[in-house]
């Protein structure tokens, strides 16, 4: 597989870099980009690259001074395991990939991945990689695959999972996991993860089942990583929808009247966290454009209007150990897209790249640690 990424990527470098020194960011007498915020934290950039996560972490390797040459903007991307040899409950073999790991019988062994260790452990040497992750879907590959809420074995399952590739990343040197929450097999029908359905307990008893598997779940991962930074796509920015609008003054009970579970596997995570773990709000936005504020506007409705979804107790944690990211999609910038469009930025000032730099610096000011591509 060829890893030179495209131009629109390639692109990006200078606007970045140009946009750092607006911002009052610097740049090292290496290259590498490392803006700070007024408090002196190092604000870093992370690929979730569609050619890199579909590849295998051996050919990242192989390929890894490309980033150099062409993203050198780069600090890290998201890695994904493929063709995992897993084991049935009957003990056969069958294969899985970094988005089937949320399963309710299939176990994936630490002997089944211990042979990426080594190769993991040379990309984050590389100096573009250093800030990487393993990359694994939080929902079912499959909605048959569902982990109803009420079933130990099952939980006690994807548990297992989880705590072994903590492992691998702990002992790779990597930053961490990143998570996607999104219902890919669902997308929000009556058999996503996240939301309650007929086969569910009632909904108060599903809630207190979804806070606990969290905490089961996140258990695992943090005694084989207990400083690891959980770079999550969504957390409770995720339902900004109930925050804004109108919508304001009860957010929390127009969420639990959705159905939605999530905030409450969220805060069983947040319940076990270590002082030492980090998690990313990702608030994930396929359209947001700084001509219209919306990377102030997210950073304030996670920062602030989120806190309404977070338990009490859970809130010092929330305030002290989250940090709020944001994303940019190239697909908004190629050259054949259309304008009728959702993916779609247009010029400003008669300049499409303008209106990128515009996305990239207003992005990075409000950004607390990671913005990710």
């Amino acid at each position: 597989m060829n890893m030179k990424l495209s131009f629109a990527v390639m692109a990006i470098g200078a606007i970045i870099s140009g946009s750092a020194f607006s911002m009052g960011g610097s740049l090292e007498e290496d290259g590498s980009l490392l803006g700070m915020t007024p408090g002196g934290v190092q604000k870093k950039y992370v690929g979730l690259l569609f050619d890199v996560f579909n590849t295998t972490p051996s050919n990242i390797l192989a390929n890894a001074d490309q980033f150099a040459e062409h993203a050198p903007y780069l600090d890290g991307v998201a890695i994904a395991l493929h063709d995992i040899p897993a084991i049935t409950p009957e003990g056969t073999v069958v294969t899985a990939q970094h988005h089937t790991i949320m399963h309710p019988t299939q176990r994936w062994t630490r002997d089944a991945i211990k042979d990426q260790l080594p190769i993991l452990k040379e990309i984050v040497k590389k100096p573009h990689l250093k800030e990487s992750f393993l990359l694994f879907w939080q929902t079912p590959g499959d909605r048959k695959d569902r982990l109803a809420w009420d079933d130990d074995k099952a939980w006690a399952n994807y548990a297992e999972n989880m705590a072994n590739v903590a492992w691998l990343a702990k002992e790779a040197g990597l930053k961490g996991l990143m998570l996607d929450p999104e219902e890919y097999a669902a997308q929000g029908g009556k058999f996503a993860q996240y939301i309650h359905c007929y086969k569910d307990p009632p909904f108060p008893e599903t809630a207190k089942l979804a806070r606990q598997r969290g905490r089961e779940v996140f258990s695992r991962v943090f005694k084989e990583f207990p400083d690891a930074v959980i770079f999550s796509l969504w957390t409770f920015n995720k339902f900004r929808f109930w925050m804004e609008g109108g919508r304001q003054p009860f957010p929390l009970s127009n969420v639990e009247q959705s159905g939605e579970l999530l905030t409450h596997f969220l805060n069983g995570m947040v319940d076990v966290m270590p002082p030492e773990v980090r998690v990313v709000e990702g608030s994930e936005q396929y359209s947001g454009s700084a001509t219209q504020n919306a990377y102030k506007d997210s950073f304030i409705s996670a920062a602030t209007a989120a806190i309404s979804l977070v338990a009490p107790e859970n809130v010092s944690k929330y305030r002290s150990q989250f940090y709020f990211s944001n994303t940019h999609y190239f697909d908004m910038y190629r050259t054949n897209a259309s304008p009728a469009s959702l993916w779609y930025h247009g010029p400003v000032d008669g300049s499409r790249l303008e209106h990128m730099r515009l996305n990239f610096e207003q992005s990075y000011q409000v950004a607390t640690k990671y913005v990710w591509l």
